[in-house]
């Protein structure tokens, strides 16, 4: 199983820069690419040689110890064969190799899933990618591996769609500049994230993509 990480505040963020570039390590001027958050439930599948294997933010999933209905999804033949070409695909563009461990993030949304948000409202669940990531050979202290990142999210198609298949970046995407040696920068920025996000939060811009009106 490859976890999904827990995501930090910006203001956390800002804590360990500065303490990094007390340190003479500190990150300066970085890019962000920032997209929507769909409320729903983590569910990624991590692809091997073994197969294709669905997991929660917690554990492994399987017919009989499913949730919400994932691991019948990834269990279909179309969605299964779709998932292995998308893996091909994302190993090529990263030059990962067949042997290592590939793990596909995502967040499974639509009725039934969670509560409040237009994506509840969807005709169908969809799950959306939003992350690749592989299991790195650097150990924690705890003798954890760490998760080695890709910015690799590809655009997916009309098939991949009609399966239930996304992908995040078709939806809206905003390149924001954080400088981390520039407290006023760092506070425009923040008061951009700050717009952005209540825009989404009044009307969700996923969910309208696929006709449905509704808080994010």
């Amino acid at each position: 199983m490859i976890r999904y990480i827990h995501v930090h505040q910006l203001h956390n963020v800002v804590r360990v820069a500065g303490e990094r570039r007390n340190n003479g390590r500190g990150p300066g001027r970085v890019h962000y690419r920032g997209t929507i958050k769909l409320h729903g439930s983590n569910a990624s599948v991590v692809c091997s040689p073994a197969g294709v294997q669905p997991q929660s933010r917690n554990r492994e999933l399987t017919l009989d110890d499913d949730n919400l209905g994932f691991a019948a999804f990834v269990g279909g033949d179309a969605q299964r064969e779709a998932l292995r070409e998308l893996e091909l695909e994302l190993r090529a563009a990263i030059g990962l190799a067949e042997a290592r461990p590939l793990a596909l993030f995502g967040e499974w949304v639509g009725p039934g899933v969670q509560k409040g948000a237009a994506v509840a409202k969807l005709a169908t669940r969809q799950w959306v990618l939003f992350g690749v990531a592989t299991r790195s050979d650097v150990l924690d202290a705890d003798g954890v591996a760490h998760r080695q990142w890709f910015d690799a999210l590809p655009s997916l198609g009309e098939r991949f769609a009609a399966l239930g298949i996304y992908s995040i970046v078709d939806g809206p995407v905003h390149t924001l500049e954080l400088d981390f040696d520039d407290r006023g920068a760092l506070e425009l920025a923040a008061d951009r994230i700050e717009r952005l996000t209540r825009s989404v939060d009044e009307r969700c811009p996923w969910a309208q993509r696929f006709g449905v009106e509704g808080p994010g």
